[in-house]
């Protein structure tokens, strides 16, 4: 094992037999156990005891004989190692302590510097001084124990000024307040100024481990509490005080008093500022001091000071009441070794908003920030003539430049002196001041009421000065203020119910209770300073109320059975008991609506508040009998609380007023049955009780809407007529309400036929009536039907006829007309014989009317087409009535006749027939060629053409040649006869054989009659040369070349 926790996770528990007291244990082991270095694991042994029965009564008896010392009884343990031959290896010893539980702490020094540096004391006017008290804490504490009301105050001459306080927290047993109470002339040392820093919840902690006490050791918290010195000091030594105060101290040099935190200091522990205000100096707190050394500047010292006009020192600063007379006195020291000329002095009493009258290192005239005004009443004096001094009741200038120009004036041309807004004090030519030479000017102003204003609100009067035109080298002294006193008086007015004395949780506030607060001048008379109630909490406070101290009588009013609290207890910082000395009589507040006003009796206290105690805590705590009032508020309509009962347990004779509540935003008080004993006093257990009916609302009207339409649908039968839905607001407020959709059956509704909802409702559809009417708008549209489809048909054909849309239209359509059934469930239809050009009606299905969604999809119209005239269609060859056509086929040629049997009105297209025409071609069609059959007959004619083809050639040749010997123009050249063939197709020639001279015909054709056809035909006839007589030729043989002519 290596640690406790393994020494306890592998432990083997061993229950030790009777008898239960030991003396000790040994454990003895069969094998050596070797440890060869530190830290090894080794074999633990834990044992746990407690004292026996007996020993634990003598020690507590003994405790108890000491219960306010510091004193414990000691347990000890031990535990010894020992090897085989019993030799002492090693042992370790467990101290146990019962003892008293206790706290203390003091103050220790832990040095000052100055500037940063310890090695001096000595400091100068923009030095700081820095000091470090240390509260060293000592305890061993059961449960948390707090210091009641701790702080440390700092006590410093007047003309030092507190820069800082910086915590350095190591315990951390308490929250520092940086910003301290400032308290002027503290405890009536005229000058000296304190401090008080809050150590806000400094308490020592009490067990972390239960069964065992918390030892808090050597402890400790800093503080760095830093100080500057003002140019109003007087050289030489100072001293500052610290002192460590706290209400539950003692007297003694150490306590375990239950609840005591003592003093452990051993040297400055008398608490002689009576610190902690609890009028005893013997106290043992804890005090230090810090020594130091002021040397003022070697230079021209301007400095103010002021005091009150009863007061006989002169300070930085003081605070002073509403009316007092403030001496100011300005100081001009020349603390050089040369004289000092052309001097000037000025002082800007303080003003709203108002600014350092010198510019500060960066050019900027900064705020002065005074939030009081006090007003002259009195010029300047000087300690000498050597200056002249002048005053200006102008507005003072946000620049140095703007007061210098100011108007000023002589003191005889002031008459009003709380006009003056500055004065400044001029050398005179000629005149200087000497070395080491001291200049005082003194005036005197009058303190305004303050009591409106913060406890940190000042005025701040610095003063300037300047050598002769260096304005820019003007230096201004800016540490002169005055603040105010903040005057209060607090009171917490109870019934003490469980009678200890004290105010507690269980006790009752008194409030709403009359209160006067006097004020009493020197002879004793009173004069009214404020007279209210108590506030709803039984407190009473008079802060921003009292302008001066003195003293004042607080008088509250009682009831008749009320008698002082028993046991009577005096408050202190953290108990509230019982501060009222005595009753007298008084008219009475609470019952001032009689006639006449009965004198009552009222509680008593004397307050005195002074300047160096403002604040006084004077409570009140009654007695008397109590008696509950009960007040109900019943809804009518089923019983019920409209709020719960509201029981109040007062005094005796305490006058009660109860209403009815007007506030409740469904029911309103019924007026017909208003309570007899609704107000009174409480004399008795008493029950007030109201009725209450539900408040007329606004009604919710519910319209059914067609969608785009503001016609009702909605009707609450089927014989009803349509309206609005009204939901009566008639004594409904605040109930709830629900609309409903109508167009499917809810109990106790009719629904709406052939519609249905879309959408949703605008309004609120449901909720809970108020005050304001509403209107809640279904819509609806009508729910889809099958189409009705009308048919207008050929009762021949079937095919759908062209006619016009309706009756009273000229629009005409030729396909069936559907009556669409989108959102038409329940309309009615209908439908009409309409005219049909060239036909006759025969007939019509049935319904030929009905309403959408009544089964009914179709209606039939039918028509039979008119007979016409016939129409013949001719085929002629033109220039001819030649019919050229045969209609049937191998048939006669004929015209086309079309029987117009019910076709009136039908178009007939006529057709060329050249395809069935051999050899011939369309020469002329008839326009048009598209007719329409009309009650007369009707002709057209085609004309032909035949087609053009090859010609026929026809040859004459001479007999066994090809040339040709016929010439169709007298003494022409020979060429062949061509037939032309034009429009002569299928037609037939017959040739013929030609007389040609000399020549006779030898051969004949054997296609001498031959017919036009697509290709040339040719026919030959052939030719003999006639014989004629004999040519005989002689040649004779010449010596010539000659030609024979054949």
């Amino acid at each position: 094992m290596s640690n406790a926790t393994d020494y306890r996770a592998n432990s083997v528990s061993t229950t030790l037999a009777t008898p239960p007291e030991y003396r000790y244990f040994r454990l003895v082991f069969d094998d050596d156990i070797t440890i060869s270095q530190f830290e090894e694991d080794a074999v633990g042994f834990i044992v746990q005891t407690q004292l026996t029965p007996a020993t634990h009564t003598a020690f507590i008896n003994d405790l108890n004989a000491r219960a306010n010392d510091v004193y414990w009884k000691l347990v000890r343990n031990f535990g010894r190692v020992r090897n085989a031959a019993g030799n002492e290896l090693g042992y370790s010893l467990a101290d146990a302590y019962l003892r008293n539980p206790y706290a203390s702490m003091h103050l220790q020094n832990i040095g000052m510097s100055i500037n940063g540096t310890s090695a001096t004391s000595t400091v100068s006017v923009g030095g700081t001084i820095k000091i470090t008290p240390r509260i060293w804490y000592n305890s061993i504490l059961w449960d948390p124990r707090a210091a009641i009301n701790p702080k440390m105050v700092v006590v410093v001459d007047s003309d030092l000024a507190f820069d800082s306080v910086q915590p350095q927290m190591n315990a951390n047993l308490f929250t520092l307040n940086p910003t301290p109470t400032v308290i002027q002339n503290y405890k009536g040392n005229v000058g000296k100024t304190a401090y008080e820093f809050e150590l806000t919840g400094l308490t020592f902690p009490g067990s972390t481990f239960a069964g065992y006490g918390n030892y808090t050791q050597n402890k400790i918290d800093h503080l760095n509490i830093s100080f500057k010195p003002t140019a109003g000091m007087d050289g030489g030594s100072h001293d500052i005080k610290v002192i460590l105060s706290w209400d539950n101290n003692t007297t003694d040099a150490s306590s375990a008093a239950p609840g005591i935190i003592y003093s452990s200091d051993t040297a400055d522990y008398l608490d002689t500022y009576d610190a902690n205000n609890n009028g005893n100096t013997n106290d043992r707190l804890s005090t230090l001091t810090y020594n130091y050394t002021f040397v003022p500047p070697q230079a021209m010292v301007l400095g103010k000071k002021v005091k009150l006009s009863t007061d006989s020192v002169y300070q930085t600063s003081i605070k002073a009441d509403k009316g007092d007379i403030l001496d100011y006195q300005v100081r001009v020291w020349n603390n050089t070794n040369d004289p000092v000329e052309n001097l000037h002095v000025m002082d800007v009493f303080p003003y709203a908003n108002d600014k350092f009258i010198v510019k500060d290192g960066s050019g900027n005239y900064l705020d002065r920030d005074s939030k009081i005004y006090p007003k002259a009443i009195s010029g300047v004096t000087a300690n000498n003539s050597k200056f002249d001094i002048y005053y200006s009741t102008d507005a003072p200038s946000t620049m140095i430049e703007g007061n210098i120009g100011a108007t000023w004036l002589p003191a005889a041309s002031i008459t009003d002196w709380s006009a003056v807004t500055m004065f400044k004090a001029d050398l005179k030519s000629g005149q200087s001041i000497t070395a080491g030479e001291e200049v005082l000017f003194n005036y005197k102003v009058e303190m305004p009421d303050t009591k409106d204003n913060l406890a940190t609100d000042t005025a701040n009067n610095s003063v300037a000065s300047w050598r002769g035109n260096n304005i820019d080298g003007a230096n201004e002294f800016t540490d002169s203020k005055i603040g105010t006193h903040k005057y209060n008086s607090a009171t917490h007015a109870f019934y003490d119910l469980n009678n200890n004395g004290v105010y507690d949780s269980t006790d009752l506030n008194i409030a709403n209770r009359p209160y006067i607060l006097v004020k009493l001048d020197a002879t004793g008379n009173e004069t009214v300073v404020e007279s209210g109630t108590t506030d709803s909490n039984g407190n009473i406070s008079f802060t921003n109320k009292l302008s001066n101290a003195g003293n004042y009588k607080l008088y509250v009013e009682n009831l008749t059975g009320d008698s002082f609290a028993s046991p009577n207890v005096a408050s202190t910082a953290t108990v509230i008991g019982n501060d009222f000395t005595s009753f007298t009589t008084r008219a009475s507040v609470i019952k001032a609506n009689q006639t006449p006003v009965p004198n009552t009796p009222w509680s008593t206290v004397d307050i005195s508040l002074t300047r160096d105690n403002p604040s006084a805590i004077k409570n009140l705590g009654l007695k008397t009998d109590f008696y509950n009032l009960t007040v109900k508020h019943i809804k009518d309509e089923d019983g019920s609380n409209l709020v719960a009962d509201v029981v109040t347990r007062e005094p005796r004779d305490t006058a009660y007023t109860t209403a009815a509540i007007t506030t409740d935003p469904n029911f309103e008080v019924d007026t017909a049955n208003l309570p007899a004993n609704a107000n009174g006093s409480y004399t008795a257990d008493t029950t007030v009780t109201y009725h209450y009916i539900r408040r007329n609302a606004g009604d919710v009207t519910v319209h059914h809407y067609e969608t785009g339409k503001t016609d009702e649908l909605y009707a609450v039968s089927t014989t009803a007529t349509p309206a609005a839905e009204v939901l009566s607001g008639a004594r409904q407020m605040g109930k709830p309400y629900q609309t409903y959709r109508r167009d499917v059956s809810t109990a106790g509704s009719y629904p709406i036929p052939h519609y249905h909802l879309v959408g949703t409702p605008t309004g609120p559809a449901s909720g809970a009536f108020d005050a304001t009417a509403k209107t809640v708008t279904y819509f609806y549209e009508r729910n889809d039907a099958p189409d009705v489809t009308i048919k207008y048909v050929d009762i021949d054909t079937g095919a759908n006829l062209t006619r016009p849309e309706s009756l009273v239209s000229t629009v005409m359509i030729n396909t069936p007309t559907v009556r669409s059934g989108t959102n038409k469930e329940g309309l009615a239809w209908g439908s009409n014989v309409l005219p049909v050009d060239n036909y006759d009606f025969v007939s019509s299905t049935t319904p030929k009317n009905g309403v959408f969604g009544d089964g009914t999809t179709s209606v039939t119209y039918s028509y039979r087409r008119k007979n016409a005239g016939n129409i013949t269609v001719h085929h002629y060859e033109k220039g001819t009535t030649t019919e050229l056509y045969a209609p049937v086929a191998g048939g006669a040629v004929g015209p086309e006749v079309i029987s117009g049997t019910n076709k009136l009105g039908l178009t007939y297209q006529s057709q060329e027939r050249s395809a069935d025409i051999a050899n011939y071609h369309l020469y002329q069609s008839p326009n048009p060629t598209l007719v329409t059959f009309a009650s007369t007959p009707t002709e057209l004619i085609y004309y032909y053409e035949r087609d053009s083809t090859s010609p026929i050639i026809i040859h004459y040749y001479e007999d066994g040649t090809t040339n040709e010997l016929y010439s169709s123009t007298p003494g022409g050249t020979p060429t062949a006869v061509t037939v032309d063939g034009t429009n002569k197709l299928g037609t037939t020639y017959t040739t013929q054989s030609m007389n040609i001279p000399h020549f006779h015909l030898v051969s004949s054709p054997a296609n001498p009659t031959v017919t036009f056809g697509n290709a040339p035909v040719e026919v030959v006839y052939k030719y003999k040369r006639d014989d004629a007589g004999d040519v005989k030729v002689h040649i004779q043989q010449v010596r010539k070349t000659c030609h024979i002519i054949r």
